[in-house]
């Protein structure tokens, strides 16, 4: 993460930028909106740092805040080094998010559900007032800003699932699965797609083919026989009784 990627974030105010100083660790502050942070494995980085020493400077802006650089900073605080390169930037909370999501995004690091979370986090917390503003801010449509918002519809199993196993399923096969309103049916073709028993068109048919099932019928009628299967747990004692009452009335009527 350097200063060429600033130019991805509006407008961020570059303070000497061929100026470094060094900072102490601790008076540090990791960038809130970072959708992810502590879950970084830095061992590798860390081993380099130890070796060659800071080759690249971090950017935190004027509240201590970094804005690119976690995992040099991470890196630093596992090898116990007490002071950090630094150059400093000036950023709104707007732009401090922008740019968590970017450095994200160089690296392809985020899952979608990751990325869900952090734009209903921005939103929630009027960082951005609406989508637009925030797909704005991002350089990405709106309706790209929609298809991620749309993976929190997914189930909780299948949430933690790609977070935790680092699945990388394709978004435009996740919001066909999202029509489905059958959890149970939603998991059972999910975990056919994670293990290549079903494709993107698979999906496509299976959800297809649930919309257009055929209506539950409430009542049967043959030559001989009239059945009716109505849910009343909704029915207070009193409608209960109201409903019983008509239905005995119906079947006195056109019994005789």
């Amino acid at each position: 993460m350097d200063f060429s990627q600033l130019n991805n974030v509006e407008s961020i105010a570059i303070i000497n930028p061929n100026e470094t100083n060094e900072i102490e660790v601790k008076k540090l502050s990791p960038n809130p909106y970072q959708p992810r942070l502590k879950d970084t494995d830095v061992t590798e980085l860390a081993a380099s740092i130890k070796e060659n020493g800071q080759l690249q400077p971090i950017i935190i802006n004027q509240d201590n805040v970094i804005v690119g650089g976690h995992r040099r900073y991470y890196s630093h605080i596992q090898l116990g080094l007490e002071s950090i390169k630094y150059t400093r930037v000036e950023t709104t909370n707007q732009q401090l998010y922008s740019f968590s999501i970017v450095e994200n995004e160089e690296r392809q690091s985020l899952s979608f559900i990751e990325l869900a979370l952090s734009y209903k986090k921005a939103l929630d917390e009027k960082i951005f007032l609406n989508a637009k503003q925030l797909a704005a801010s991002l350089n990405k449509s709106e309706s790209h800003i929609t298809k991620i918002r749309n993976m929190l519809k997914l189930p909780l199993e299948i949430q933690n699932d790609i977070i935790d196993n680092k699945r990388k399923p394709s978004i435009e096969t996740l919001n066909i699965l999202i029509q489905l309103k059958d959890i149970k049916l939603m998991i059972e073709l999910y975990n056919q797609y994670i293990t290549g028993l079903l494709d993107r068109n698979d999906i496509s048919r299976a959800v297809k083919k649930y919309k257009h099932k055929p209506v539950k019928e409430y009542f049967k009628i043959s030559k001989t026989s009239f059945k009716i299967d109505m849910k009343i747990k909704h029915l207070d004692d009193q409608k209960r009784y109201e409903l019983e009452e008509e239905i005995k009335k119906l079947i006195k009527k056109y019994e005789e």
